[in-house]
């Protein structure tokens, strides 16, 4: 079966399948006020006590003032309090764009009510580990996306030996998965020296939704070497 698709010809470094990724010997870190992060971006709070670990998502800001994050689990419950005290020092961390963020900040105040909310100073400094190691291609390749048992035409816009990004149109009835419960996926991706389209197998790992469309950063369950390189050799010379 012939393949209809396109290598746009840039190379970068994989952003979606870096979950087992070992960090490199060395790190680059950027000042606080190049924030990098998102709304809804999740994020591990530890606390005074190493041992207190909060898992949290970003719930707004107010530039160079403060963060407002809302800690997970903790809803209708007395703890928010008496785990989160005005001016206990923090360490946050998060991943963004396949980077590793952390930075250390203060309580500058807690919300219990209608949403268990903590107020965070601004950061001053930020140190930013990257995880990066494979290298991405950009394509546009048609592939069959099988998500939550359900199939969808879809597209590859970039690719490496370890994930992909995946597009899709979003219709009726197409929910956006939660990485955080790290679902699995099965891509059908036709190549043009086999008969029967090339299934992978793997399991998402970032996620990104709007009106019309869904964006999803796959990790693959085993590396697809071979694949890979035969995508790279269609690369102009």
């Amino acid at each position: 079966m012939g393949a209809n698709y396109c290598i746009l010809g840039r190379v970068g470094t994989d952003q979606d399948g870096i979950m087992d990724a070992k960090p490199p010997a060395e790190s680059a870190s950027e000042d606080g006020s190049r924030l990098a992060i998102e709304l809804g971006n999740s994020l591990q709070i530890t606390g005074p006590n190493s041992g207190m670990r909060i898992k949290a998502k970003l719930a707004g800001m107010v530039k160079d003032r403060c963060l407002i994050v809302q800690a997970v689990g903790l809803e209708g419950s007395g703890r928010l309090r008496r785990l989160f005290s005005y001016g206990d020092p923090l360490l946050v961390r998060y991943l963004h764009d396949g980077v590793i963020f952390g930075f250390r900040t203060f309580v500058s105040g807690t919300v219990v009510e209608p949403l268990p909310l903590v107020f965070l100073n601004w950061p001053e400094r930020v140190e930013a580990h990257s995880v990066r190691q494979s290298r991405r291609l950009d394509t546009f390749i048609p592939c069959h996306l099988k998500l939550q048992g359900t199939g969808h035409d879809a597209s590859i816009i970039d690719i490496s030996a370890g994930g992909c990004q995946v597009v899709l149109v979003r219709s009726a009835g197409v929910a956006a998965p939660d990485p955080e419960h790290a679902p699995q996926v099965e891509l059908r991706i036709p190549t043009t020296d086999e008969e029967t389209p090339r299934q992978i197998e793997g399991v998402v790992r970032r996620c990104h939704a709007d009106q019309s469309r869904i964006e999803l950063g796959i990790q693959f369950q085993t590396e697809q070497v071979a694949l890979y390189e035969k995508l790279t050799a269609l690369l102009p010379s």
